[in-house]
């Protein structure tokens, strides 16, 4: 078996967390000096996960499922726009899931088109279909740049992760509510 050897200094701060999946964020599990782990073993190893001292004991990484965080979006007040169909509004999923993905669904679900798409009278063949649907696809505008995400009532970037919404804006237990607004 095959051991890394690493060169640390002794005092430095060794630190075993987790995301908690209620908090999104870290939990420590341990926190210490380097050069008190030897002392600590037995408490490192009574606080530790099973999957960590799989790692550490076994040399096996286990399969760790994702955070899922639980969240509600329905339309902004004074919003034109309509609440998803069949009770689609509350939703569960992992934590690292972007706000532009929450706004294409939005798109997809209400069936909303980006703007600046004007139809014109033509006759529709199977080809013509094709041609529009590709047309669509590379013209059409991305949902963020035309519908927004808010979550009370901030407006969020499309990069964000359900996790940093959660932890950074919502700062509250339950499910997140966003809503949505052109």
């Amino acid at each position: 078996m095959n051991h890394l050897k690493f060169k640390y200094h002794l005092i430095k701060t060794a630190i075993i967390s987790e995301v908690s999946p209620e908090a999104s964020t870290f939990v420590d599990s341990y926190r210490g000096a380097v050069e008190t782990m030897v002392k600590d073993v037995e408490l490192i190893v009574h606080g530790a996960h099973p999957w960590l001292l799989e790692f550490l004991l076994k040399n096996k990484i286990a399969l760790k499922e994702s955070v899922k965080i639980g969240f509600i979006f329905k339309p902004h007040e004074g919003s034109e726009l309509e609440e998803l169909p069949n009770g689609n509004s509350r939703l569960t999923a992992n934590g690292m899931l972007r706000a532009r993905k929450i706004l294409s669904y939005i798109v997809e679900k209400l069936e909303l088109d980006s703007p600046g798409g004007g139809e014109r009278d033509e006759i529709v063949t199977e080809k013509t279909l094709i041609e529009k649907d590709e047309e669509k696809t590379k013209n059409s505008i991305k949902p963020e740049m035309w519908l927004e995400l808010v979550c009370l009532d901030q407006i969020l970037s499309p990069t964000m992760t359900l996790a940093t919404i959660k932890s950074h804006i919502w700062k509250q237990n339950g499910d997140l509510v966003m809503t949505y607004r052109f």
